[in-house]
């Protein structure tokens, strides 16, 4: 008989209750693979988008708590970690005592376990503005280094001595939180590298180079990553590729801009050492140095002033740890505020994107305009419009405008090109695209001008040196599109070339949010749920069926179901990140409709080699349907 496996949905069950222990085992077996799958994979909880995806290490979404109703971040660790016993063992273990860790500067771990999509995490939900991305090729004054960090150090060496080790500090994983201070996410994820080889970690660079070689970890393997995170906003480069550092040390922050003091880099340069003798041993202690050299007494000024950036109002790591309660009515009265505030604090709701075209105040009279019947972009003095611009490979642009800076004799740093894509994916891209792409494409959820939209930088195309950023908005009439190409991958340009995409204005279509809706995840979820249902009773049928008739007639019954749930798609609420996948799904539940009515004409002829080869037919298409849910749950 044709064996039909049941999908597996989540509703009505239940979360873990905060006054009972929520760390499950890491030997908990886990259940049978299901056939189908709804993004709703972890019981207790009902997942929405995804905030951030590392491939190959974990997937985080946002995700709402069944039991209490309350959004948390759900971390879904991948197959390569999930299957590593000792690493779910020691994280498991590294959550327990995490819980029990009260402060401030830390976003809380509310429950950890092993379910049936692997090792999970879930978190308070954190702030979208990661310092990754306010300080995005930024520079902060030498006091407000201090300021952001020391609290991080201090809760760095509360977690010390509680046994407990980061080991994956990054400005990835400190969040802006609304009142204006950091908090620290992310505790225990990262593993060597041996464990995470072949992935895209965007933490890689920042780990000391005993993680790289999967050597014994202690205190000042986070002391390494305190420094190297401290880089990035102190000089505006990251650290870059950890390829050679455990032969040769990191680069200190002298090579990386002018005018640190020497002993300012003589401190970084000993925290960032090969051998974690050579460093300081505690987090605290690296502060208290920098301290001293920055503002203490016979401390040397800076010989160049670095670039302003909103100073976040850190508070002191003296303050007395919240309540729970506490937590979760800040979080409300956050969710009231928390715009305003991080306006205050970073320029924008999500990832801030630099508004700074280049120019001083005095020249902006000149800026020049640059507009379709559809949008408009305002670009600084010295630019000038691009009458022919050359065509992006894998972007088809309609209505373009396109702008460049303008150098006397010189070839242009680059091209800014602006249009509108019809069809694109979930992730608001064309599909198309990824055949002319280098790199995968990483996306950065931003807020791009007044509008929210997503921001994927350091493209590389095949067959070119040239570097392309991309910021996309969805609208109702396709994909607001702002491509920055540098051909000679200028820096200078792109940085530039966001300040224009900030200025952008849709003057002919209306702007869609980012991501599917909740009544559209409601509604997939509940067309799930029902094809489940129908399909378990068929194959309860199927199994008990004792004539072709019987096998025809049960066969027909899930080619009725499959086409029901087709039709329920057909009219789910979506918008234009939705669209393309609701067309496939729909699409591959009538194909899977097609194989089952195939399936009952063989059965009713009694044709049993028809009937075992349909049989086959039916598996692969619901294997493809598999697949299709499966890329949405992780877009």
């Amino acid at each position: 008989m044709l064996p039909v496996a049941e999908i597996r949905s989540g509703r009505g069950s239940t979360a873990p209750s905060r006054r009972e222990s929520s760390i499950r085992p890491a030997d908990e077996p886990g259940l049978a693979p299901v056939l189908l799958e709804a993004p709703t994979a972890i019981p207790g909880y009902r997942i929405e988008q995804v905030l951030e995806r590392r491939p190959g290490s974990w997937t985080v979404y946002r995700a709402t708590e069944v039991a209490g109703g309350e959004l948390v971040a759900l971390t879904i660790l991948g197959s390569q970690l999930n299957h590593d016993r000792a690493y779910g063992k020691r994280l498991l273990e590294d959550m327990r005592r995490l819980q029990g860790l009260e402060h401030p500067h830390l976003v809380p771990v509310l429950a950890a376990g092993r379910a049936q999509r692997g090792l999970f995490v879930a978190s308070e939900l954190p702030d979208l503005i990661t310092l990754e991305a306010t300080l995005a090729l930024r520079v902060l004054q030498p006091d407000d280094l201090i300021r952001l960090f020391e609290p991080i150090a201090d809760l760095l060496d509360r977690a010390h001595a509680q046994g407990l080790l980061h080991r994956g500090l990054s400005p990835a994983s400190i969040v802006m939180a609304p009142e204006g201070h950091a908090r620290v996410t992310g505790f225990g994820l990262a593993d060597s590298v041996a464990a995470a080889r072949g992935s895209d970690v965007g933490m890689l660079p920042y780990m000391a180079p005993e993680q790289i070689a999967g050597d014994r970890l202690s205190a000042r393997t986070d002391v390494y990553g305190l420094a190297a995170t401290m880089l990035s906003p102190l000089t505006g480069v990251d650290p870059g590729s950890p390829s050679s550092r455990v032969s040769r040390p990191l680069s200190a922050a002298r090579e990386r801009r002018a005018g640190v003091p020497q002993e300012v880099d003589r401190i970084l340069s000993r925290a960032l050492a090969n051998a974690p003798g050579r460093r300081p041993a505690s987090a605290g202690g690296l502060i208290e140095e920098l301290r001293a050299a920055i503002v203490g007494p016979g401390a040397v000024l800076w010989s160049e002033p670095a670039t302003v950036v909103p100073r976040p109002a850190v508070a002191s790591p003296a303050r007395p740890p919240e309540t729970a309660p506490q937590r979760r009515g800040r979080r409300r009265l956050a969710a009231l505020i928390g715009a305003a505030v991080l306006a205050a604090v970073a320029g924008t709701a999500f990832a801030a994107l630099s508004s700074d075209t280049g120019d001083p105040p005095a020249r902006q009279t000149s800026a020049i305009t640059a507009s379709t019947d559809r949008l408009t972009l305002i670009g600084p003095s010295g630019w000038s419009l691009v009458k022919r611009p050359a065509a992006v490979a894998g972007l088809p642009l309609t209505q373009t405008v396109a702008l460049s800076p303008r150098r006397p004799g010189q070839a242009a740093d680059g091209v800014l090109t602006a249009g509108f894509v019809a069809d694109v994916d979930a992730r608001l891209l064309p599909p198309e695209l990824d055949a002319q792409l280098a790199t995968t494409p990483l996306r950065e959820r931003v807020r791009i001008g007044r509008y929210e939209g997503y921001r994927y930088a350091g493209l590389q195309l095949r067959g070119s040196a040239g570097t392309l950023d991309l910021y996309v908005v969805p609208t109702t009439g396709g994909a607001a599109t702002v491509a920055c190409r540098a051909d000679g991958g200028s820096q200078t340009f792109l940085r530039r070339c966001e300040g224009v995409a900030t200025t952008l204005v849709l003057t002919g279509d209306t702007a869609e949010p980012v991501g599917p809706s909740r009544d559209y995840i409601a509604a997939l979820g509940d067309t799930v749920d029902d094809l489940n249902a129908e399909r378990r009773n068929a194959r309860l049928g199927l199994a008990r069926a004792r004539t072709a008739a019987d096998q025809g007639r049960l066969a027909g019954a899930l080619a009725q179901a499959y086409e029901t749930a087709a039709r329920r798609q057909v009219g789910a609420p979506r918008r234009l990140s939705t669209a393309r996948f609701n067309d496939q799904l729909v699409q591959g539940l009538r194909t899977v409709r097609d194989a089952y009515r195939a399936l009952a004409v063989a059965a009713r002829q009694g044709n049993r080699s028809e009937y075992a080869a349909q049989r086959l037919g039916v598996l692969e298409r619901e294997r493809s349907v598999t697949a299709l849910l499966e890329s949405f749950g992780e877009s």
